[in-house]
């Protein structure tokens, strides 16, 4: 008897696995929070630090800490009208009364740290000599960027767009470049403003939708257009910074 074989042709190779959308997604996804956190705990200001970094111990003025950046020296230098730091005085036998006379422990508190701890000088430290609270930093002074330098002329005044907060003569200001490209950085104090052809002691209040410009005598040469910016160095109140999603980055600190 005749027989017809029915069904569908037999194949040998291996069926090929569909792609899964969901997953491809997830993973995508996954690698994007990597790169995030990645730069965040690279960036100077970001939310994130590395992971055990020891408390910081004060045991002498910020002097010692030159090594880690001329800015943070300049901003919490600690001054001393007699010229002795706090190994001197150690020496002498009078720490404990230049601590609490001169505030050595408040002005360092003025540059980035974590909080401090005596560490093992004194005993076994415990969890207890460690801040916790908090795995950034805790100082409450900030470098703010008041404005951009414009123009420079040769005789020593620039035009600078200010945009953020106010300034008065006698401000002091840090100029510093923002491009990563020129080395401009210098502390000075404010001692002029024209504003409109005007001489004046103080600005108004300057935004970046409301701009000021203005000109002041700077003590070093400056790179112009918006190279070279102005900043204080300040514990005034001011606006945590915020993630702009339309120009994905973070915003800088707002005077209020």
């Amino acid at each position: 008897m005749d027989q017809k074989l029915t069904g569908k042709r037999p194949t040998f190779s291996k069926k090929k696995p569909s792609l899964n959308f969901n997953r491809v997604l997830i993973l995508v996804a996954l690698i994007a929070v990597g790169i995030w956190f990645a730069l965040e705990v690279n960036n100077p200001e970001g939310e994130f630090e590395p992971l055990f970094l020891p408390t910081p111990t004060a045991t002498r003025t910020v002097d010692s800490l030159v090594q880690e950046g001329e800015a943070y020296f300049e901003a919490g230098k600690i001054y001393d009208p007699e010229g002795k730091d706090a190994i001197d005085a150690y020496y002498d036998g009078v720490f404990k009364q230049k601590l609490q006379k001169e505030k050595w422990i408040t002005q360092l508190k003025r540059v980035y740290n974590r909080g401090f701890t005596t560490g093992f000088y004194f005993n076994q430290a415990t969890i207890k000599d460690s801040q916790l609270n908090s795995p950034a930093n805790v100082s409450h002074f900030r470098y703010i960027e008041m404005g951009k330098i414009l123009t420079y002329h040769p005789t020593g005044v620039a035009k600078i767009e200010l945009n953020n907060g106010t300034l008065k003569i006698g401000d002091k200001i840090i100029v510093m470049s923002t491009d990563g490209k020129h080395e401009t950085y210098f502390n000075q104090i404010v001692r002029d403003i024209r504003y409109n052809g005007e001489n004046v002691k103080n600005t108004n209040r300057a935004t970046e939708e409301k701009p000021i410009i203005i000109t002041i005598s700077v003590d070093q040469p400056s790179n112009g257009k918006k190279i070279d910016a102005i900043y204080k160095f300040t514990d005034e109140t001011y606006s945590t910074p915020r993630y702009d999603s339309k120009k994905r980055k973070k915003s800088s600190y707002k005077l209020k």
